[in-house]
This record gives C-alpha cells, sequence and structure tokens, in this order.
C-alpha cells in the first residue's frame, strides 16, 4: 500500500465521516433554530403580560377613580424595557401621561385635541393600547390551547366585560345626577347590558376551554364561580330594569340606583377573575419558557458532546492511519536508497536520448531547409532557362509576325478597293498576328524573374490613361467605370508590367460577359466593369470588378494553375502571369467570384518604395 493510496483512502475516510455528520448537523442546527425562534416567541409574550399587568388594572382603576397616581411611575420604569421590546415606547408613555392628568387637565387636553386634530384618537386609550399589546406580544398567536383561550380571556374577553360594566355604571350615575330616567333610556341601558352579558358568556366560554386544557383544571374552580356569579347579578340587573320599565320614573330611577350599589363587588370580582387569568397565563408562559431553555442545554450539551466524541474518534482514526503512513513512507524511501544508483544511471541514459533526439531533430530541420533551397534553386534554374528559352522564342517568332503583319498590311491596302473578297482572309490574318502576340507576352509575363524598375507615379492617372485606350477594344454595350479613391498619392510601380496585368484582367472580364453563356445567364443586366483603386494600411489595391457570370467553386479553386483555362482558346497563364507580377512587386492577387453576381480581381501592391526593394 503506497503513500498516495493510503492519504486517498484517508481522505474517503473523512469524507464518509462528513456525510455522516452533516445530516445530524443540520437537524442539530434546525432544532436549535426553532428553539430559538420559540423562546423568543414566549419572551415576547411575557412581555406583554408584564405590560398588560400595568395597563389594564391602571386604566380601569383611573375610570373607577380607585387609580392611585403615586405607584404610577415606579410601575412605568418596571415594565418599560418590555414596552421598548414589543414596540410599543410611544404608546406607554402617552398612556402613563394621562394616569397622571387631572380631570380638568384632560378635559382642556381632549378640547385642544379636538381643536387642532393631530393627535392620535387612540392616545392614553387603554381598552386600545391593551388590545395593541396582544396584537404586538403575539400572545393571540400561542400555539397551546391552554395558554391561547387564557391570552383570549385576559386580552379580549374580560377586559370587554369591564370595560362595558364602568360604562353601564357611569350611564346610571348620569340618570341618578339628573334625577330621572324615560323608557328611551331604559332601552339603551338594556342595550348595554346585553353586550356585558355577551363578554361574560365569552369569558365563561373561553375559561371553560382552558380548564379542559389544563392538566391541573382545579385551578380554575374559583375563577369560573366569579364568573358565574357575575353572570347571575348582571340577569339580576337585567331583570330589575325590565320590572322597572312599568313602574313610575321615580320608582325606575329607585331600582336602578340600588342594583347599582352593588357594582363595587361585580367589579372587583371582574378584576379579580382577569388577576387569577393572567397569573395562570404568565405562570404557564414562564414554565413554557424555562422548558425551552432546559431543551436549548440539553440540545448544546448533546451537540458539544457529538462534536467531542466525533473529533477524538477523527483524531484517533488519523492518528493511526498516519502511523501506518509513516511506516509505508519508511519503506519507500529504504526502496528509494536502493534503487538511487540505478536512478542515477537512468537519468544520465535519458539526458544522452534527449540529446541524440535534439541532434536528430536539428539534422532534420536542416535537412528539410536543405532540400526547400536547393528546390528554390532548381525552380529558379528552371524558371531562368525556361525565361531563356522564352525570350528565344519570342524573338524568333516575333520576327517573322511583324513580316506577317505588314505584309497582310500591304495586301489590305492595295486589294481594299479591287473587289476580290478577300477582306475575311485578311482580317482572320491580323486576328492570328494578335493572338499569337498576345501568347507570346504572357509567356514572356510569366517566365520573367527580373527585378522590377518601379517608380513614384500617379498611379490612378496612369490607370485612366491605360483604360481610355482599353475602352476602344471592348464591345459597344459593354462598359468600364472607375471609382478612384488614391486622390492623387505617388505610388511606387513598374508601368510597363502593371500595364500588362491590368489590360490582362480587363479583357479577361470582358470576354467572360460576352459569351453566349454568359449574356443568356446575365438576362437584362448590362455588361459592366468597374475599376477601383483604395489604400489599405500600407497597401495600394487596384481592383478589377465585373457583373458577369461568376465562377462555380471547382474553377475558382483551380483558376491560379499555368496552363488552366475555361475558354477554347488560350494558353491559361493570364492569370498566372497576373499574379507573378503582383508578386513581383512585393504584393499579391485576390480572386472571390459569386456565381449569378460577378467576380473580383484585386492587385495589392505595397505602397512605399522602400518595401518594394525590400520584397524584391
Amino acid at each position: 500500500m503506497t503513500l498516495a493510496a493510503s492519504r486517498i483512502a484517508g481522505r474517503r475516510l473523512l469524507g464518509i465521516i462528513l456525510v455522516l455528520i452533516l445530516p445530524v448537523a443540520l437537524l442539530g442546527y434546525l432544532s436549535l433554530k426553532s428553539l430559538r425562534e420559540d423562546i423568543a416567541f414566549t419572551q415576547s409574550e411575557l412581555s406583554g403580560m408584564r405590560v398588560l399587568n400595568f395597563v389594564l388594572p391602571s386604566h380601569f382603576g383611573k375610570l373607577s377613580g380607585t387609580l392611585d397616581v403615586s405607584g404610577v411611575d415606579a410601575a412605568h420604569d418596571a415594565i418599560l424595557a418590555d414596552a421598548e421590546a414589543l414596540g410599543l415606547q410611544k404608546e406607554v408613555e402617552r398612556f402613563t401621561t394621562d394616569l397622571k392628568t387631572t380631570e380638568t387637565e384632560e378635559a382642556n387636553h381632549v378640547e385642544e385635541t379636538h381643536n387642532h386634530g393631530e393627535e392620535d384618537e387612540a392616545s392614553g386609550d387603554g381598552g386600545h393600547l391593551v388590545h395593541e399589546i396582544g396584537a404586538a406580544s403575539r400572545l393571540l398567536l400561542d400555539p397551546g390551547a391552554e395558554t391561547f383561550f387564557l391570552a383570549l380571556t385576559s386580552v379580549i374577553n374580560l377586559p370587554d366585560v369591564i370595560e362595558d360594566f364602568l360604562e353601564f355604571s357611569t350611564e346610571i350615575d348620569k340618570a341618578v345626577a339628573s334625577a330621572g330616567v324615560d323608557h328611551q333610556e331604559l332601552k339603551s341601558l338594556l342595550f348595554q347590558l346585553g353586550n356585558i352579558d355577551e363578554a361574560v358568556e365569552r369569558s365563561l366560554d373561553s375559561l371553560e376551554h382552558a380548564q379542559n386544557s389544563s392538566v391541573n383544571p382545579d385551578i380554575y374552580k374559583n375563577a369560573l364561580a366569579l364568573t358565574m356569579k357575575i353572570e347571575t347579578e348582571v340577569g339580576v340587573v337585567k331583570k330589575t330594569i325590565i320590572e322597572a320599565q312599568n313602574g313610575s320614573e321615580g320608582f325606575m330611577l329607585g331600582m336602578i340606583a340600588t342594583q347599582n350599589l352593588k357594582r363595587e363587588t361585580k367589579l372587583a370580582a371582574a378584576l379579580s377573575v382577569w388577576d387569577d387569568s393572567a397569573k395562570q397565563l404568565t405562570n404557564l408562559l414562564e414554565a413554557r419558557l424555562s422548558g425551552l431553555w432546559q431543551k436549548l442545554l440539553i440540545l448544546m450539551t448533546v451537540a458539544a458532546t457529538c462534536v467531542a466524541a466525533a473529533g477524538i474518534a477523527a483524531y484517533w482514526m488519523f492518528s493511526s492511519t498516519f502511523k501506518k503512513l509513516d511506516m509505508v513512507e519508511l519503506e519507500r524511501n529504504r526502496a528509494n536508497a536502493a534503487l538511487l544508483e540505478s536512478e542515477h544511471l537512468s537519468e544520465k541514459v535519458t539526458e544522452f536520448n534527449a540529446s541524440l533526439a535534439l541532434l536528430n531533430g536539428e539534422l532534420e530541420s536542416k535537412v528539410k531547409s536543405l532540400g526547400a533551397a536547393q528546390d528554390e534553386l532548381l525552380k529558379k534554374g528552371r524558371m531562368e532557362q525556361l525565361g531563356q528559352l522564352t525570350a528565344t522564342i519570342a524573338h524568333e517568332i516575333r520576327n517573322p509576325l511583324g513580316s506577317v503583319r505588314t505584309s497582310a498590311f500591304l495586301l489590305e491596302r492595295k486589294l481594299k478597293n479591287a473587289g476580290l473578297g478577300v477582306e475575311p482572309q485578311i482580317e482572320r490574318i491580323n486576328k492570328g498576328v494578335v493572338r499569337c502576340d498576345s501568347i507570346i507576352t504572357q509567356l514572356l509575363d510569366y517566365s520573367r524573374t527580373k527585378q522590377v524598375n518601379a517608380t513614384m507615379g500617379d498611379l490612378e492617372e496612369w490607370l485612366i490613361n491605360i483604360l481610355k485606350d482599353e475602352t476602344r477594344s471592348l464591345p459597344e454595350r459593354m462598359s468600364i467605370e472607375c471609382e478612384l479613391g488614391l486622390n492623387g498619392r505617388q505610388v511606387p510601380f513598374d508601368a510597363a508590367r502593371l500595364q500588362r496585368a491590368i489590360i490582362n484582367l480587363v479583357a479577361n472580364a470582358s470576354e467572360a460577359m460576352s459569351q453566349k453563356e454568359a449574356v443568356v445567364a446575365m438576362g437584362e443586366r448590362i455588361p459592366c466593369i468597374k475599376v477601383l483603386t483604395s489604400c489599405l494600411d500600407d497597401r495600394i489595391c487596384i481592383a478589377v470588378e465585373d457583373n458577369g457570370p461568376g465562377m462555380p467553386p471547382d474553377v475558382l479553386s483551380r483558376i491560379r494553375e499555368p496552363l488552366f483555362t475555361t475558354k477554347s482558346f488560350g494558353t491559361g497563364l493570364g492569370i498566372p502571369a497576373v499574379e507573378q507580377i503582383a508578386v513581383q512587386h512585393g504584393g499579391e492577387l485576390l480572386i472571390s467570384s459569386t456565381p449569378g453576381v460577378g467576380s473580383i480581381f484585386t492587385i495589392c501592391i505595397p505602397s512605399y518604395l522602400s518595401k518594394l526593394e525590400e520584397a524584391a
């Protein structure tokens, strides 16, 4: 087992441990997160209960006139942090301020608020603040059945009972003060009693649900008994008012006042029930919070223990593994020491082989370079021989051709008006002479290897003069257009050789568009040859463009080959000769063609004489 294999095995073991730990870690994280959320939720509920224990008794104490304002500041300071945690700090501050406000100050405050309309309508309203506390602390969202119904009793039902009861007592006090009550006021009192009765029933119902959900239902007996007593007494008051409707106004007022004397007992009973419910809810929430903190502590302890155990196990396994790796490494070092001499010898052999391979590569490169030089010499020699042979043939053939041309000219003059009908034969002789002269010129252009004789000149002016002469030999229907872009720039070129190249390209374009097949393919298009000049970087470009039938791909791929032609006559040296002239100028010939659209032949040569001399 090698060192690398042992380390791979160790990494695999680590991977297995990580794969096993990851789900456990994820589960622990989710459990920890859930516990933290439950703790935060319960702490929010407890904060709500502490604020509620200050707000609700104080509110109802002020409404009933039994509030002792001397202890308000201390109670307010005790729950200030809880109010801030619930986001109700401003509301509690306003409520505390209103608690300490006298009746005269409160009346002025209400009048000022009414006149300016800038204060919150609920500012200092204890009943509204109780509902805000229930919403902010999420007491009414508690997941436990018993705690939910206790929260419903403490936050909504019992506060509604007490507040409705105080409003009812206030209305009775007003009736007693006015020494009179009519039937319409009795109906209003009965309506308020109905609200009280409904709130008492809701309180009784939520307390019964809490009792049914509790593991210790006996603790609710006192609260349920007091709530039922309140319900009974509310029924008595309702009956008294109904009976009072049949008596005189004074009788009605007396009976109502008699029942109202018992309001302190009812209020005390309702506040006692609320206090019991609030204490029970607070105890349950504190017990739940304590249990959650215990679970969190246990979870963290178990997690820490597992991590420690896993760390110890991993350390032991890796320690054992690396001990074996050390043994393997020791044996490996011994083997390496035994093979050191043979490896040293092998290195020398390798170095020798590398040197030999390098020498072989250099030798192969030099052989290739020598072969290329020999080929180039052979090519130059053949071209020189071809040039000498061509020059000899041109000299030997052009002299007889000159005699034939002169003789044909004299015959044409002497027999011009003789009416012998030999004009076609004389014209055929002249065309044959011109064709032979063109073939000799192409041979000379293709085989010429001498350096070009380039001079600086106005290429565009020179080009226009050539095209004027060339236009005369074109068919009448065909036209030549020039688009010149050099603006009189001086360019180095060999006028004689470049002239033959331009004339050759123009003649090829004219012949391509004059063939019968081309005329049929072009249809209504008028044959046109465009000659364009432009400057691209440090090169001058002369393009000869036609709108003829174009060349198919197979012809385009072979157009540069010597002796290749698609005509029924010709040597096939026209395009190779043009390319040879472009190369002699240090440039190149670019060819593009699109079937059905036309062809473009572009000669590119250097724009500076120094670059042309370097190419030569």
